[in-house]
């Protein structure tokens, strides 16, 4: 697969499930390269195979070219995705197996189900940790004379130290 996880998810709701372990040709050049990831399929083929994705032209209607198009794709993302999981160091390949790949399903899930989120016991913790920042915050300007500065300011930490 080549960005598995909206695929996942589409199946998902089809009401199919995937079986055996997803290889994502993205994923696995994200980890090889993440400042230079495949965004689409044909930029991983360019990389990896150093070929061109044959696509078709989107400005003329070919009827009945959808099912080898979706060959060619299908071929071009195995071959593409084997080169890229090829060019991994056995500790990133297994980062790829027993990390990534499980959090693909387990995020398209999550994605399609949402989360929950207990907003009174986020509320409660934010007021909690902000009453305990104006503490520490005021015990660090009782330390230095009760002058308020910027403790977030090395430089006015420094003048202050000096």
């Amino acid at each position: 697969m080549f960005d598995a996880k909206p695929q996942l998810k589409a199946l998902t709701v089809a009401g199919l499930e995937v079986g055996g372990q997803v290889k994502d040709g993205q994923l696995a050049g994200w980890l090889y390269r993440p400042q230079n990831a495949p965004k689409r399929l044909a930029e991983l083929v360019q990389m990896r195979l150093d070929e061109q994705l044959p696509e078709g032209d989107p400005n003329q209607l070919q009827l009945g070219d959808e099912s080898s198009l979706a060959a060619s794709d299908a071929w071009y993302t195995h071959r593409a995705t084997t080169a890229a999981l090829g060019m991994l160091e056995p500790g990133t390949l297994d980062v790829f197996t027993s990390i990534e790949t499980p959090l693909l399903a387990t995020l398209s899930s999550m994605e399609l189900q949402g989360v929950a989120i207990d907003r009174e016991f986020l509320q409660g913790l934010a007021d909690d940790l902000t009453e305990r920042i104006r503490t520490y915050e005021q015990e660090a300007f009782d330390a230095i004379g009760g002058t308020e500065l910027n403790l977030g300011s090395p430089k006015q930490l420094q003048v202050r130290s000096s």
